[in-house]
């Protein structure tokens, strides 16, 4: 690998991790505008955005692509299915998906 490609691989990371932090004190100003229901709404605002794209998501896709935890992630996840946006599809586990209904 060229010093080139190693110095744009570095700033790529350095990006993408300035995003993250931005992003996370981005959330962190607005549950202590907002309070943490309008957090609760972005949240599921994104995954509804994720599900319209992917069509099916795991519960560690949408962990990883929203940074988020495995408790926050069923969370949320259980809210919207109660709410009758999303439905799971599978058995509990690795074969566990969401779509939307």
């Amino acid at each position: 690998m060229s010093t080139i490609n190693i110095i744009f691989a570095v700033a790529v990371v350095v990006l993408v991790i300035i995003l993250i932090v931005q992003r996370k004190q981005i959330m962190e100003v607005s549950r202590s505008v907002f309070g943490p229901s309008a957090h609760k709404a972005e949240v599921e605002a994104d995954i509804l955005k994720l599900l319209q794209g992917k069509g099916e998501l795991s519960n560690s896709d949408i962990r990883n692509a929203l940074g988020i935890s495995d408790r926050s992630v069923v969370r949320h996840m259980q809210e919207l299915e109660d709410s009758g946006k999303v439905e799971q599809v599978g058995s509990t586990g690795r074969d566990r998906v969401y779509k939307l209904r």
